[in-house]
Order: structure tokens, then sequence, then C-alpha cells
């Protein structure tokens, strides 16, 4: 057989084998076409989802970096539900207010137990959350602890806290808080800790009042200021000369007489005679008179 015969063989298989995909193709032309129509729209939707997720992210990220207060914490946390940067809000939201909660309470008893409640309600929902990342769940789990160690009577909320940490040290074993955690549960389970926590819940220390005068009496703004001291007195503008147009009438009145010893007034220059300069006419070159000879000059002999 030679070449051009297997060719011819070669290309009639290839057009049966043609054949066969072509006219099932046919057959079902519009199923076909409504397929690839479909996985083009899903490939398109996911696609736009991915990006305007990132995006998204990315978004929710540049807010947390610029915020430092809880609220706009919180803010960008309702924001940006259902991305992970919104669970990381979440998180500080509540250790801020739990790091600004725990020094109050032996300054201002009200409002530290209005920030460790809202503490308490950020951890809880991060706790709830299905799907958040480990080390979310840790912090917001240890953070619980810490609240309701905090607002403890020396009663059952002492027992919750102590279940916390509990907790905690059973679900995170290789976490550096383990070790704090079980010291914690050492010492609150101790009867001086239960004593302690039910006498300081009953304190109710309030920030002083501001600071009055001693008479009682705010300054008012009409008052007087004192006057400053001489380096903190401002500058006056130097005196500008007053045009012609602006500056007083002379006075009219008698000047008094000046006291004996006084210098005499000088009068005016127009008062003074005109004095006449010397007249320099003449010629240098002319003859002198006898008088201006020197003395020393000899008496000429050739004229007697």
């Amino acid at each position: 057989m030679d070449s051009k015969h297997r060719h011819e063989l070669q290309t009639n298989d290839l057009s049966k084998l043609a054949e066969r995909i072509v006219k099932p193709l046919d057959a079902h032309a519009n199923q076909v076409l409504g397929v690839v129509c479909v996985v083009s729209i899903i490939a398109a939707g996911v696609i736009y989802w991915v990006r305007s997720t990132n995006a998204k992210q990315s978004a929710a990220w540049t807010e947390i970096a610029a915020h430092r207060s809880a609220d706009d914490l919180k803010d960008v946390a309702e924001n940006y539900e259902g991305t992970s940067a919104a669970l990381w809000a979440k998180l500080q939201e509540g250790e801020r207010r739990l790091s600004e909660g725990i020094p109050l309470m032996f300054s201002d008893r009200e409002t530290a137990v209005k920030e460790l409640g809202k503490a308490k309600a950020a951890f809880e929902s991060l706790l709830s959350r299905q799907g958040a990342p480990v080390i979310v769940r840790e912090r917001a789990l240890f953070g619980l602890a810490r609240c309701l160690e905090s607002q403890s009577d020396g009663g059952k909320s002492l027992d919750d806290a102590i279940s916390r940490y509990e907790a905690f040290a059973k679900e995170f074993p290789d976490s550096p808080q383990k070790e704090l955690a079980q010291k914690r549960v050492t010492m609150l389970k101790n009867r001086d800790a239960q004593e302690f926590y039910a006498w300081f819940s009953k304190e109710n220390p309030k920030p002083p009042p501001p600071s009055k005068p001693a008479d009682g009496k705010l300054p008012s703004f009409d008052d007087e200021l004192p006057e400053l001291p001489k380096g903190l007195r401002p500058r006056t503008p130097p005196e500008t000369e007053t045009p012609a147009s602006d500056k007083p009438a002379e006075s009219t009145e008698e000047k008094p007489a000046a006291k004996e010893g006084s210098p005499a007034e000088t009068k005016p220059a127009s008062d003074e005679k005109e004095v006449k300069p010397a007249d320099d006419s003449k010629p240098k070159d002319e003859a002198r008179s006898s008088d201006d000879k020197p003395a020393d000059a000899k008496p000429d002999k050739s004229n007697p």
C-alpha cells in the first residue's frame, strides 16, 4: 500500500468521526448552547463576587487601621458584616473596652460597668459565630473570662469566670495564655479572693467633682483679667508718623518762661542775618601786600 492510498483511508476515517460528533450536536444544539450560557453566567458571577469581596475586605482593613476608638471599631464591624475583617474589628472593640473598663472600676464605677458590659457582649457575639478563626475565638474566650472576673460579686458570677478560664485552658492547651488562666483559676477558688470580690462589688467609687474657686464663685467673662507678667505682655506696635492732615492743631497757649540757668532758646535760621561769602573773584597771582610777606624776607638793595 502506497502512501497516497494510506492518506485517503485516514481522511475517510476522520470524516466519519466528524459526522458522528456533529450529528448529535446538531440534534441538541439548543440544549448545548443553553448549558454554555449557564456556565458562562456562573463563572462571571463567581469572578464578580471574588473581586467585590476582596475590595470590601481591603476597605474594611483600611478603616480598622485608621480608627482607634471602640465606637469606631463597632461601626466598622457593622458596616462590613460577613467579612473576616469585621470579626477582627469586633474583637478589637471588645479588647479596647475591656482595657479601658478595668481601671475605671477603681475611679468611676458607673462608666466602668457600661464599658465592661459592652465588651462582654462583643466577646459573646464572636464566640457564637460559626467558622470564626481560631485565634479570634481564643482571644474572645479569654477576654470574656476577664470581663466576668472584673464584675464578679464573689458568688455565682465568680464561678462563671472560673468555668470560662477552665474552658479556655482545656480548649487551647498550646496557647501562651494557658498558664495564666490556670493561675487565675487557682487564685479565684481561694476564699480570700471570694471575700475581696464580695467587698469590692459593693463599693461605688465616683470621679471627683470639678474644682471651684475658694469663694465658690466661678469667674465671669466680664471680670477684669489680671495683668500679665512683663515677659508675657504683648508688644505694642511702633508709632508711625501721621500725615500732615491728621496732625493735631498747634496749641495757642503761651509757653512758660525759661528758668534761669537754662540754655537760651535758639532762634530760627530765618531770623539770623545773611552772611555773605568772601569775594574770591580776584586772581590768585595778584601781588600781595607787604603785610603778607614773610618775616624773614630780606630787603631789595638794588632799589634804595
